[in-house]
This record gives C-alpha cells, structure tokens and sequence, in this order.
C-alpha cells in the first residue's frame, strides 16, 4: 500500500483539499508510522481497513482544525470585500466546508448570523464615512454595498439609533 506512488499521491492530494497549508513531507510521514498494524498482516485486506480508518480520522483532525482557522480568513475578506455581496457559499467552496455549517460556527463564534456581521461592518463602515467625508448619504449607502437606500436607512436607525443625516449632525 505505501509503497503504491499513485495511492500514496491521491492520499496527499486528498489531505492537502483538506488543509493546503499541510506540508506534503508530514502528511508523508504519518503514512509511514501510521501504514503498518503489527496486529494485521502488511497488504492484507484487514491491514488496510485499519489504516483507512486511522486516515479517515487523520483527515476529520485536519478538517476541524481548518474549519477553525477558516473563520478569521472570512472576517479578514469582510473587511476587504464588505461592499460586494457576499455570502458563505464562496469561502465553503474555497475551504471544502459546508455553507450551512460554516454559518454555524460564525454563529457560535460571534453570536450573530453572518449577515448581521457584515450589515455590523457595513454600518460602521458608513458611520466613519459620514463623520469624515461629505458624500451624500445615498453614495455612502452604495458605497458600502447597499443597493437600497431605504434598507440602508432602516439597518443605520437599527444600529445606531438614528437616521444617517442626524447622525451626522450630531457628530460632526
């Protein structure tokens, strides 16, 4: 089994769609100590269900670590990116995870769905605008990726308890 170049390549290859940060050499080296079961002859077939599912959990381990360094990466795109519309379908597909879980672990992590995180991040967004440039509220609105601008005003009173224009009075 270990000594199979096309087995070992698709179980690197696999462990890397998991994790691209693993190192190719490491992933290499738990199949060397892990490949060989005292208790099950070397290429019998028991020996080789028993390191699949060593493996299999292998994987699971990387997939748990990844999906918790996934979560500042999309904070970071946020960041970047607030004013498109994103969703958590890009990053699942970038990161092998599943939308819907994804949106759980954001949850659990900043008690809030990731839409109201990145509406949080548009406003505040808007807020700095509007105490420091002079652009109408409708480019503003826009320019943190609002489209409509009655839904931006009702999101802005939502959050910071007034419209944009008083806000902007009472700030500046």
């Amino acid at each position: 089994m270990a000594g199979d170049p096309y087995l070992l390549f698709q179980l690197i290859h696999l462990a890397i769609s998991r994790d691209d940060k693993v190192n190719q050499e490491e992933i290499m080296q738990y199949i060397s100590d892990n490949a060989f079961d005292r208790s099950a002859m070397r290429g019998s077939e028991a020996h080789f269900r028993w390191f699949a599912r060593q493996y299999a959990e292998y994987l699971i381990q990387l997939s748990s670590q990844t999906s918790r360094g996934i979560l500042p990466e999309i904070e970071r795109e946020i960041q970047e990116r607030y004013a498109e519309n994103l969703t958590l379908k890009e990053p699942g597909k970038k990161y092998f995870v599943n939308s819907a879980y994804l949106g759980q672990l954001f949850h659990k992590k900043y008690n809030q769905s990731f839409r109201d995180y990145l509406n949080g991040v548009r406003i505040e967004k808007a807020a700095a605008l509007l105490l420091h440039t002079d652009k109408k509220i409708y480019e503003i609105a826009e320019s943190v990726g609002y489209r409509d601008l009655d839904y931006f005003i009702n999101r802005f009173i939502a959050s910071k308890g007034c419209t944009p224009a008083r806000f902007r009075k009472q700030n500046n």
